[in-house]
């Protein structure tokens, strides 16, 4: 979109969902839920107005650099703040349990708020110039 060559679109993404685990054993679930973009959007904000504007005159190469480098600082800081294990992640009271059943398969409600929000977010990308 801005014509940027982006490599550390996925550890953003990777870093909000950390975030938001650990928010979510703070605050609860919707804490997490509503503070974990946030800091994560100001976080890819700062890097882009920060670092990537810096090298964006320079060429796909240096971008290419800058991000894949940035990437695997994120990745590795990931590794040593909340490990290699998998960690518990709680979901709330409300979206816990089957939506429907059908014949003996669950459709559970947490499912469906997750493909919502996934849904809203294509049409809000998909809505802008």
């Amino acid at each position: 979109m801005l014509g940027v060559l982006n490599f550390v679109h996925a550890s953003f993404y990777m870093l909000g969902v950390y975030a938001g685990q650990a928010l979510a054993a703070y605050g609860g679930f919707w804490f997490a839920l509503i503070v974990a973009p946030l800091l994560v959007g100001t976080a890819g904000a700062l890097f882009e107005r920060l670092l990537l504007r810096r090298v964006h005159g320079r060429g796909a190469l240096a971008e290419l650099l800058l991000t894949f480098g940035a990437a695997i600082v994120m990745g590795e800081g990931v590794k040593l703040i909340w490990g290699l294990g998998p960690l518990p992640a709680a979901i709330t009271s409300l979206l816990d349990g089957p939506l429907f059943t059908l014949f003996d398969a669950k459709f559970s409600r947490y499912r469906a708020f997750m493909m919502l929000v996934a849904d809203a977010s294509a049409y809000h990308r998909d809505a802008q110039p």
